[in-house]
């Protein structure tokens, strides 16, 4: 989750594109991401955000 959270972050800070990074890769973080704001925020809140 921290490098691709921070590999983002840190190429968009210097102007250059996101880096593409595979589904296997990805896919675990954004629910790992979603779980937690969930669980901080409400479904309803992340739905929302979402929709």
């Amino acid at each position: 989750m921290e490098r691709v959270v921070h590999a983002d972050g840190l190429v968009c800070s210097v102007g250059l594109p996101a880096p593409v990074l595979p589904e296997r890769v990805t896919a675990p973080v954004v629910d790992l991401l979603t779980r937690l704001a969930v669980r901080r925020h409400g479904a309803v809140a992340v739905v929302r955000a979402l929709g």
